[in-house]
């Protein structure tokens, strides 16, 4: 992990979402949240950098990535129209539509999905940039939440400084804000009653954590949420933060966040986690 100076905290919003989960076909499956794939493509969007050209700059080893989800989800089902081509003449549309079911994230409460992001890069330019970006509510590209139909905008929230960011020690047990990788949970250190005795639930979602400069995928990894919005205690085993800032409204916060970085373990020493 690198170290970090800054910390650039801001919202991505909108009413509607699709991040698709790359081991469905015929039917369009949904995450939760968006995959650190995912967020790296909208921040090369904000940035304005071609296509396919932003793996290596925005890859693990140079920036960390953490989301929470502050507005709760539901899915609903519908259908899109596709273009059928089971021929390569058939791309112009000429062998008519097919239907194919597309699942929607749509916000539970409220108008708008809002999912806090907190992006640090060792690029201290580049986060000059971000921040002068995100901060003026400009892109490059316009945001949009996982399908280009599902358009968004960007609400920067907080710049935090080294000094507001204290690191806990792996082995304490945290209640964190954020989503989490499962590898960086210790071994049976997922707690499943909160502080206040609150029943914990948790959904497990594999996604993909980064792609190679030839767009070939890396690695994936699993990562879990506590589906009724309470937060996710749990006795980790990498370091995480608790975050302190003054919002855009004036009200002072201070979360707990875990990145979407997997802990770097060696090839083939998956183990039994709960």
């Amino acid at each position: 992990m690198i170290d970090i100076e800054r910390l650039l905290v801001f919202d991505l919003v909108g009413p509607m979402a699709h991040f698709r989960k790359y081991y469905t076909n015929s039917s369009s499956l949904t995450y939760s949240f968006p995959p650190r794939t995912a967020i790296t493509g909208l921040l090369a969007g904000v940035l304005g950098k071609p296509r396919d050209s932003y793996y290596d700059e925005l890859s693990t080893a140079n920036c960390c990535i953490g989301v929470a989800i502050k507005v709760p989800v539901r899915r609903i089902m519908q259908t899109a129209n596709y273009v059928r081509t089971k021929k390569l003449n058939e791309v112009d549309g000429s062998a008519g539509p097919t239907q194919i079911p597309l699942e929607i994230l749509v916000p539970a409460r409220g108008p708008s999905l809002r999912y806090r992001i907190y992006f640090a890069h060792q690029d201290q330019e580049l986060m000059d940039e971000l921040i002068d970006l995100v901060s003026q509510g400009k892109a490059y590209y316009p945001p949009y939440l996982g399908l280009a139909m599902f358009l968004g905008r960007l609400e920067m929230v907080a710049e935090v400084g080294a000094r507001d960011l204290q690191l806990i020690a792996p082995g304490s047990a945290v209640s964190l804000d954020s989503v989490c990788c499962l590898e960086a949970v210790a071994y049976k250190g997922l707690e499943f009653k909160g502080r206040e005795g609150e029943r914990l639930q948790y959904i497990k979602e594999k996604m993909p954590v980064e792609f190679d400069s030839n767009r070939y995928l890396k690695a994936t990894a699993s990562y879990l949420l506590e589906q009724n919005q309470h937060k996710l205690r749990a006795r980790m085993q990498v370091p995480v933060y608790t975050v302190s800032y003054r919002d855009r409204t004036g009200n002072d916060q201070e979360e707990c966040i875990s990145f979407l970085e997997p802990p770097s373990l060696p090839a083939g020493s998956e183990q039994k986690r709960g």
